[in-house]
């Protein structure tokens, strides 16, 4: 498709979800659920449930989402897994953390890529994750930002397939996650996911010790590289890297990690790989768009289309009122939609659409399973997308802006979540009117808000009245 074609189907995209529904959008109505799946909402790279200034994740400066989807009837639970781990590590972690037991990452994964074969226990809080409940299987529902969605979307592969086709094959008897044959997942949501990688990880690879510094870099945002009380753990017990030490600034901490021989060059069990497109590629060869799991996408940019004086395509990202909200975010925005995604990558044009860490058109799908545009229909095995979100960047999303609360917008699509049948059918799924206005009623509130400089500081710019922060929160 060209890079046109593209953005017409994008901007279709915008046109609302139900434009003849009239139904109400009250969101104080009593959840209708036609399934028992509680919702696991999965963290991306660098992140914790809580933050190590004690804010949670999903939420930060408007309130845990995860409780607000709890007061308003739906089952949730958060998890925190590797951080800097790759997707395989991080999906038998999810398991453990879902199902209890301890961490296995298999025992042939584990000696081709050097490190101990377990990891941490856990009590598991949804131990009946599997079993028939009154003539159901008890599945989830699994909600992840960033690299939260592939490492979703590959523990659903195990859960289903085992380890066939993966570049390191495990015995099927050797545990539960590799046997195979459990369809366990009911839905999965990708938001902003590097589906099918970012460019950005891949310009990491590029440079001189990437990871460490972007770090730091990252981090030194709220201060927290020099603090020594801050909590942070990155959770890579099997490569022997433990919990940071007492009196050990972070940076001091994220040096000692990237001493492991996992981030030697060339690694593949590690979160740089997982998130770059080759990486990406790779699992993607296995990793499958499943025909039992209803795939979910929400995608956003903070670019803006616009020509050359030559007629040139290119996405602008330097104007304030278009680009990212979250400052730290604009470099990285800048180089995504630079040559070096659509020249020295190879990708096409609309690879340079971005949130400041993922190409826009890799948010959509993994590049293999059929898409859709999500208007109120959800058929299993198919991706619906739902209506792109613009000027929304990588952190806005989970609520890493004060100006913006994007809460509605998780309550809205858990509705249609829990509207779903507990087994995926053949035919199509229709949500009700009421709950496909309510997502689009939140989308729109996203999508038309005042669009203002958030670059200047002291400045009345919204009906807020808050400049931008420039406070740093995970990235991927």
């Amino acid at each position: 498709m060209d890079l046109f074609g593209w953005l017409s189907k994008l901007s279709d995209a915008l046109h609302p979800l139900s434009p003849t529904s009239t139904a109400s959008t009250s969101s104080s109505a009593p959840l209708v659920s036609n399934n028992t799946a509680p919702i696991i909402l999965v963290h991306g790279f660098a992140g914790q449930a809580v933050n190590p200034d004690g804010t949670k994740y999903w939420g930060r400066y408007h309130g845990d989402i995860a409780e607000k989807l709890r007061q308003q009837g739906h089952q949730v639970h958060t998890v925190s897994i590797g951080p800097f781990a790759s997707n395989w590590d991080r999906a038998c972690e999810l398991y453990a953390q879902i199902k209890g037991g301890r961490v296995d990452y298999g025992e042939k994964h584990s000696a081709h890529h050097g490190h101990k074969r377990f990891g941490r226990e856990y009590p598991g809080f949804f131990p009946q994750w599997g079993t028939v409940v009154n003539g159901q299987v008890q599945k989830v529902h699994l909600i992840g930002h960033s690299m939260g969605g592939p490492t979703s979307r590959m523990m659903a592969q195990l859960l289903a397939h085992g380890t066939k086709g993966a570049p390191v094959e495990e015995n099927p008897q050797s545990h539960p996650l590799f046997s195979g044959g459990n369809d366990w997942v009911l839905s999965i949501t990708t938001v902003v996911s590097p589906n099918q990688g970012s460019t950005l990880a891949d310009g990491f690879s590029l440079v001189a010790d990437p990871l460490e510094d972007a770090l730091a870099t990252w981090f030194s945002f709220t201060g927290v590289t020099k603090s020594k009380q801050l909590s942070v753990d990155a959770q890579l017990d099997q490569w022997d890297i433990y919990p940071r030490k007492d009196g050990e600034t972070i940076r001091e901490y994220i040096h000692r990690i990237m001493q492991s021989r996992m981030f030697a060059p060339g690694y593949k069990d590690i979160v740089a790989w997982s998130l770059s497109t080759a990486g990406s590629k790779e699992e993607n060869k296995w990793v499958q768009t499943l025909p039992n799991v209803f795939y979910y996408s929400i995608s956003t940019d903070c670019t803006e289309y616009k020509t050359t004086a030559d007629g040139k395509p290119r996405y602008d990202t330097t104007q304030p009122d278009v680009g990212c909200i979250s400052i730290e975010l604009r470099p990285c925005a800048a180089f995504i939609a630079s040559d070096f995604t659509s020249v020295k990558m190879g990708f096409p044009g609309e690879w340079q659409c971005n949130d400041g860490a993922v190409n826009t058109p890799s948010m959509l799908s993994d590049g293999h399973g059929p898409i859709i545009q999500f208007d109120g229909r959800s058929r299993a095995g198919h991706w619906m997308n739902l209506p792109h979100l613009t000027h929304i960047d990588h952190l806005t999303i989970i609520g890493r802006q004060r100006e913006i609360d994007p809460s509605e917008l998780y309550l809205a699509h858990a509705a249609i979540l829990a509207d779903l049948p507990p087994k995926a059918p053949l035919t199509e799924v229709v949500a009700p009117g009421q709950l496909v206005d309510r997502l689009q009623a939140a989308i729109e509130q996203l999508n038309d808000r005042e669009v203002v400089d958030f670059a200047t500081v002291g400045k009345k710019l919204s009906p807020a009245g808050k400049a931008g922060s420039i406070e740093i929160s995970e990235a991927w």
